[in-house]
């Protein structure tokens, strides 16, 4: 693999990008009516914008902050899914 270096402005960019596709597989499953949340589409894009991530060379607090605030979000979702 090539080895590239991509400034902030550059990553930023990339990771706006990757985030919107997501978000557009997400509407078109929505749209869809097929409510398939697990699409083939929508694991791509989740990796592109994990890969994206990646780029910006998070260490292990960072991804300790994120996890923690996943976990935060599922407890709270699931409480109010039981609602």
């Amino acid at each position: 693999m090539e080895d590239f270096q991509l400034d902030q402005a550059e990553l930023l960019a990339q990771l706006a990008h990757e985030a919107s596709g997501l978000a557009r597989a997400a509407r078109k499953v929505k749209k869809s009516g097929e409510f398939t949340p697990v699409s083939k589409e929508i694991l791509e894009e989740t990796g592109d914008v994990l890969a994206c991530l990646a780029l910006f060379q998070m260490g292990e607090e960072d991804w300790v902050f994120v996890k923690d605030r996943t976990n935060k979000r599922m407890k709270r979702w699931n409480e109010l899914l039981k609602a």
